[in-house]
């Protein structure tokens, strides 16, 4: 069975009680997108104060687009 980028992200999204649970105080969340943002968010929660969390991210209005942005970046050709 093949997941598409959407409901490969609504599976993750249903860890991160788990994932938030399991984190030390003090540990760091690196995030590479938005999404667990919104989905938080959604649920009312937020993160919990005794960790870090970051977020590094591009600001692209795509998936595509950020594709086609780092090909760009590393001077390769388009696909």
């Amino acid at each position: 069975m093949t997941l598409t980028l959407r409901q490969n992200w609504c599976l993750q999204a249903k860890l991160y009680p788990r994932i938030l649970a399991a984190m030390k105080p003090g540990a760091t969340l690196g995030l590479s997108h938005g999404f667990l943002l919104g989905v938080m968010r959604n649920d009312g929660v937020d993160f919990r104060k005794d960790i870090n969390v970051v977020l590094v991210a591009p600001k692209v209005k795509s998936i595509p687009a950020f594709y086609n942005w780092k090909s760009v970046v590393r001077g390769s050709p388009n696909r």
